[in-house]
């Protein structure tokens, strides 16, 4: 009897000879930090949206899939708008690795970082009532008639 791999046991998944985690997390040198990476991972894509997107790529791209899809989830996690492209553009990469840090060694979910203030640079504001009595009333659903230049009651072709 073959023992399950890390990822397979978090996930409570049948383990085989050509498993597709065991590949994947093997960079990653202690058991419990293999097995936190993939709950982490099941969590925030989904267990069926994490193997399908392993198995997308061809086996020797697997680990790096892996990898990309963990700092990817964790810069999704410190930055909600820009992920992990906009840590590494903006230079708070070390932001981001702390993150991967955390989740692999404790395996804590990890939080938005205050400091960063993210979610105030990108406010959507409420559209105040003067802008709403503006626009004018149609017929049709949303305005789109309005939008694309026809009266109510013109003919079109």
């Amino acid at each position: 009897m073959r023992l399950s791999c890390n990822g397979c046991r978090v996930l409570r998944k049948g383990c085989n000879p050509d498993c597709i985690i065991r590949s994947c997390i093997q960079w990653i040198k202690s058991s419990d930090s293999q097995a936190n990476a993939t709950l982490f991972l099941a969590k925030f894509y989904g267990r069926a949206g994490l193997l399908n997107l392993i198995e997308a790529g061809p086996d020797y791209l697997r680990p790096a899939i892996f990898r990309s899809l963990l700092y990817e989830a964790c810069g999704r996690i410190v930055d909600p708008i820009n992920g992990s492209v906009g840590l590494l553009s903006n230079g708070n990469w070390a932001e981001c690795q702390s993150a991967v840090d955390e989740v692999l060694l404790n395996g804590l979910p990890i939080r938005q970082n205050p400091s960063s203030n993210v979610a105030a640079q990108h406010q959507i504001l409420p559209l105040n009532a003067q802008t709403s009595a503006t626009c004018p009333r149609t017929s049709t659903p949303l305005g789109t008639s309005a939008r694309l230049g026809h009266r109510p009651g013109s003919r079109t072709l």
